[in-house]
C-alpha cells in the first residue's frame, strides 16, 4: 500500500475544491509505474488530497528535473485518485517509450490500485493524449 498522510493543508485544499463547486477539468500526468499525480501504486481509488511518499521509480524519473547535488524531495502533495476522479473531465498525458507499459496497463490491463491510472478508466469523460512511443505496447492503438 502506498504511504500517505493527511495534513491541514490537504483538508483546506479539499474544502476549496468543494467550495468552488468541484473541478471542471483535471489534466494529469501518467508516471512510468502507472501513478497519476503522485498517487503511487497501492494508492486507494477513493483517496483524497494527501502527502504521498514517492516511489523509488518516481524519484529516479524526476531526478532529471533537479540540478546535480540538489536535494530531491521524497514526498509530494497530490490530489487523491478519488479527488481526481470527481473532476467532470479528465485529460491523461503520457509521452515517450518508457511510459508504454504504464499506458498499456492503464488502458488495457486490469483496473487495479497496482496501476492507479487504470482505476480512472471508467470515468465518463476521460481523454488520453499520448504519442506513438507511449502507445507502442497497446494491442489496438487508435
Amino acid at each position: 500500500m502506498a504511504s500517505r498522510k493527511t495534513s491541514p493543508e490537504c483538508a483546506r485544499y479539499e474544502e476549496a475544491i468543494t467550495n468552488a463547486g468541484g473541478i471542471d477539468l483535471a489534466v494529469i500526468g501518467l508516471g512510468a509505474n502507472g501513478h497519476v499525480g503522485f498517487n503511487e501504486p497501492g494508492s486507494p481509488s477513493d483517496g483524497r488530497t494527501s502527502v504521498q511518499m514517492l516511489a523509488e521509480r518516481t524519484l529516479v524519473d524526476n531526478a532529471r528535473l533537479y540540478a546535480p547535488g540538489t536535494f530531491l524531495p521524497t514526498t509530494g502533495f497530490s490530489m487523491g485518485v478519488g479527488t481526481i476522479g470527481n473532476a467532470r473531465e479528465l485529460v491523461l498525458i503520457a509521452f515517450a517509450e518508457r511510459k508504454a507499459p504504464a499506458i498499456a496497463a492503464t488502458l488495457e490491463g486490469a483496473m487495479t490500485i497496482d496501476c492507479p491510472a487504470s482505476t480512472l478508466r471508467d470515468h465518463p469523460s476521460v481523454t488520453a493524449i499520448i504519442d506513438r512511443a507511449a502507445a507502442s505496447q497497446l494491442s489496438n492503438p487508435k
